[in-house]
């Protein structure tokens, strides 16, 4: 990655060029720059920040910014990414090589953009599908979508995208967190709701059947034997005997 002393020889590059955007700078102005310059860059090679830093001078009439000089090698660094037409013919040749039985060999064989389109699909899903047609274009949209993030995340410092990546992690885990506490929260509340509408099967109203049935045997004890007989009968038939 880029040192320090690189950077001072690449803004005096831009300096022999844009020598009025330094007429007025003091020595801690200079410094300021240098510190700058090489926290934003030091992701990037000497290589990369030369082509960029060329291309700057080339094409701008004025001192670049260090967000122009990211674009310029996120530019650079997407020549490296396939074309979604060149990252469709991956994968139709790893299905055809590795088929649904050795995923994890044909992503491997897949640029690292090509990959995560189709992670995002399914490599199972395309290996089973009929319709290639319809595959090809939902590739295209994932993979697109996935180009263009890529290229995105190029004008970050890795350090700085490093802790964005962190910070949305945080707040992914966190929203799970949530989720799923207010998921129990949603359950316990449906089980006591349910609980309340079931029916209370309280004490007293065994109490009450038991002082029934004594009550009964007293009154049954009481009476003449053919109306015992009688009684009896009846009970039989009702099911109590």
């Amino acid at each position: 990655m880029i040192t320090k002393k690189e950077i001072i020889q690449v803004l005096a590059m831009l300096k022999a060029n844009y020598s009025s955007a330094f007429k007025d700078m003091t020595k801690q102005d200079a410094e300021a720059k240098i510190n700058l310059w090489t926290s934003m860059f030091a992701d990037v090679e000497p290589e990369e920040m030369l082509l960029a830093v060329q291309k700057m001078i080339a094409t701008k009439p004025y001192f670049p910014t260090v967000a122009e000089v990211r674009s310029a090698l996120a530019e650079i660094r997407a020549e490296r990414i396939p074309d979604a037409g060149a990252a469709w013919g991956e994968v139709i040749a790893a299905i055809r090589e590795y088929g649904g039985y050795e995923p994890e060999k044909a992503l491997q064989s897949m640029s690292p953009v090509t990959r995560l389109a189709v992670q995002r699909i399914g490599w199972k899903e395309l290996c089973m599908s009929e319709d290639q047609n319809i595959d090809r274009a939902h590739f295209f949209k994932i993979y697109q979508a996935e180009e263009s993030r890529q290229k995105e995340n190029t004008l970050l410092p890795l350090e700085v995208f490093e802790k964005l990546e962190q910070k949305q992690l945080e707040y992914q885990q966190q929203r799970q967190q949530t989720e799923q506490k207010l998921l129990e929260q949603k359950k316990e509340h449906e089980r006591l709701l349910q609980q309340s509408l079931l029916p209370q099967r309280k004490e007293r109203d065994f109490v009450s059947v038991e002082e029934l049935l004594k009550k009964q045997h007293e009154a049954f004890a009481g009476i003449s034997k053919s109306e015992k007989n009688r009684v009896q009968k009846n009970f039989t038939v009702q099911g109590f005997f």
